[in-house]
């Protein structure tokens, strides 16, 4: 009978085209580019394909030390089994963007670089960095995956390169923060903590 009924659903849709690719499915508050569709199978059977979402209020006080700037930021990633898919978007910097990272550090602490998110000519990225360029000052936004080999070494705090589990495990004990470098404040002009975001 469920089988039946499972067909029977199958067929309206299909009829109402729509079967014939994703369904479109906004995240409440979430960047376009992340969750945005479900497939099929998932939306028959009531199931997310996503994993758990993250992200981070970036300001210019949560620097250390904490520095005087109107810029703002937006950091939401969704982990999944292998893979993190992030957004990042930005405005107001006083410098020019030089770079984007996300540090293993606890908050008010500074720590090493675990993962690049966008780089620039003058400050390219590690030789395995496939990820995009960054905006031009005053900001704008970025998307990109992070995988294994994106994961680099910050020996001093037990991460080994390519080490993805020990990277999520950060992310979800919330160990770890985005902040966007600039020409005016080298060490970073905004920053955040990265936190669960609940849906």
């Amino acid at each position: 009978m469920r089988q039946q009924m499972t067909f029977a659903a199958v067929a309206a849709m299909l009829a109402i085209g729509m079967g014939s690719g994703p369904v479109p499915v906004r995240a409440a508050g979430g960047p376009a580019a992340i969750g945005q569709h479900q497939d099929f199978f998932s939306f028959l059977h009531g199931r997310s394909r996503g994993g758990d979402r993250i992200s981070a209020n970036l300001q210019s006080e949560n620097e250390v030390p904490t520095i005087s700037s109107p810029a703002r930021g937006k950091f939401e990633a969704e982990i999944n089994d292998d893979s993190v898919e992030y957004e990042l978007s930005f405005e107001g910097l006083q410098g020019v963007v030089t770079q984007s990272h996300i540090h293993i550090a606890q908050p008010n602490v500074n720590g090493g670089i675990m993962v690049w998110l966008c780089n620039t000519t003058t400050n390219p990225g590690p030789a395995s960095f496939t990820g995009p360029a960054c905006p031009a000052a005053p900001g704008g936004t970025v998307t990109g995956t992070i995988e294994a080999a994106d994961v680099l070494a910050v020996t001093a705090q037990g991460i080994a390169a390519g080490e993805f589990g020990e990277f999520v495990a950060a992310l979800k004990k919330e160990l770890a923060y985005v902040n966007v470098h600039s020409s005016l404040f080298l060490g970073g002009e905004i920053r955040g903590q990265i936190g669960r975001r609940h849906r």
